[in-house]
């Protein structure tokens, strides 16, 4: 019998609703096929198709205003709607004859949290609002967005600060630098200082920047402490190489500014960034890159991926961790040059690297570091009895003494496979005849040995005294 299928209207409501949501908010053309379900789904998944408005035409925007105008008689949207779900407003391209829609528009959203002004709008024929009511409202107190990417020249020409209400309360302020008639706009880069909650900062210039570095340097010096990310973002992909057309020393020069900045070494918060249509690669400093399309939707809070604010923070994090790691490595370094350090100040696996490097330069050096310590003695031992050379009878058999106490377990210095693991060749020298019994007990000890030599013969030449052959023979 197959499995029971579960028609979509017995699930609970609640479940329902998630599943249109999340229709809505993985596609919009989905979401508003679905918002012709019922007015019930409508309620649900209106709020997130109006949640962020990307206005690219003045068509677009004036069914905004359409739709605007006609909440008090709408049966799905309340007459707060869009002050209520409307989160965040891009306009994107140049709308001719606007200021008066683009008013009407804002007075109703006015609980953004994001706003992105990119062009200058223009006032209409015949309008009851123009230009200047539009910028009253937007520097008065009736915005209060948390992120703010705005044009310069929509500020009156003699007033292009950042005291205005509208940055009191952000923490990521964006300023596309214009200019008019030709000249770029004068700003009051200083007003920075009073912005409370600025955290992030970016800056489009619209004309070409000479000595960027300089610029940069003394912009930054003038935010907040609170300033945690500088963006300066540069429209030519020359900026990015040493060599660019026409004038070379003048190209070489801002490439050493970029670069400065890039590196950190104006500012560690400061990067430098481009935007546009072709990629600057093949590029020698590499900037953070997006299309412009990527940056309408970074800026508008709605990245694929990551967007260009989280890019430069992780490039300011990783530049902030290794150059604190180099900074640690240079004080080390000069403290060592500095400071007198005792013997017992060095880490153990150093202080044995040395009384090894002692041992494997100058045995009779090393016989005397053995009696420091039980520990330097475990470390030295292995390399001393790494090879024997035994010349005599005497030192035979103290040799042989030696491997069978080790072997009856009486000596508290080494365990009993300590000749086995470490000796590695064993040659003896006698101008006489040899105990071959000694012999036999310390190459029974001593059975992993990979080199043996045996010069002159054994006292007794008997069949148990056969030497073992070296590995592999």
């Amino acid at each position: 019998m197959g499995p029971n299928l579960i028609g979509f209207s017995e699930l609970s409501e609640e479940l329902g609703r998630v599943i249109f949501e999340l229709a809505a908010l993985l596609d919009q053309e989905t979401g508003r096929s679905c918002a012709l379900v019922s007015r019930k789904i409508n309620a649900w998944i209106e709020p997130i198709l109006y949640r962020t408005l990307i206005i690219g035409d003045i068509e677009e925007l004036q069914r905004l205003c359409g739709i605007i105008n006609h909440t008090t008689n709408s049966v799905t949207k309340s007459p707060d709607f869009f002050g209520r779900h409307v989160k965040a407003i891009a306009f994107i391209n140049e709308l001719e004859q606007d200021a008066a829609d683009i008013l009407s528009l804002l007075k109703a959203c006015h609980g953004i949290e994001i706003l992105l002004f990119w062009y200058t709008p223009h006032e209409s024929e015949g309008s009851e609002s123009d230009d200047g009511d539009l910028t009253d409202f937007i520097t008065s107190p009736k915005l209060s967005p948390r992120r703010i990417s705005i044009v310069s020249n929509i500020f009156p020409i003699d007033a292009v600060h950042f005291s205005y209400h509208i940055f009191q309360n952000a923490t990521h302020v964006e300023l596309v630098w214009d200019g008019r008639d030709g000249d770029p706009d004068e700003v009051r880069w200083d007003t920075l200082r009073n912005l409370p909650c600025l955290t992030h900062l970016s800056v489009y210039p619209q004309f070409p920047m000479e000595e960027c570095d300089r610029w940069v340097r003394e912009t930054v010096n003038l935010c907040p402490p609170s300033l945690r990310v500088f963006i300066l973002w540069l429209d030519s992909p020359a900026y990015f190489r040493v060599e660019g057309p026409p004038d070379r020393n003048r190209r070489s020069e801002e490439f050493a500014g970029v670069k400065a900045i890039q590196d950190g070494g104006i500012d560690s918060r400061a990067v430098v960034a481009f935007m546009g249509i072709f990629s600057p690669e093949p590029c020698d400093v590499h900037p953070i890159i997006r299309s412009h399309s990527d940056g309408i939707k970074d800026c508008a809070g709605i990245p694929d991926g990551k967007g260009f604010w989280t890019l430069a923070e992780e490039l300011i994090e990783e530049r902030i961790s290794r150059q604190g790691t180099q900074a640690e490595v240079e004080d080390c370094m000069m403290a060592s040059l500095i400071e007198p350090r005792r013997f017992s100040d060095l880490p153990e696996d150093v202080c044995r690297l040395v009384f090894e490097l002692i041992a494997e330069l100058d045995q009779e050096a090393a016989h005397s570091c053995a009696l420091v310590s039980k520990k330097v003695n475990a470390w030295i031992e292995p390399i001393l009895y790494r090879t024997l050379f035994v010349r005599d009878e005497e030192r035979l058999e103290k040799l042989c003494r030696t491997v069978e106490d080790i072997s009856h377990g009486d000596d508290s210095m080494k365990s009993r496979g300590f000749f086995a693991s470490h000796v590695k060749g064993i040659t003896i020298l006698s101008d006489r005849q040899y105990n071959s019994a000694n012999v036999l007990s310390i190459l029974k000890t001593c059975h992993n040995i990979q080199v043996l030599a045996l010069w002159n013969g054994p006292k007794e030449r008997d069949a148990t005294a056969k030497t073992p052959r070296e590995p592999g023979s």
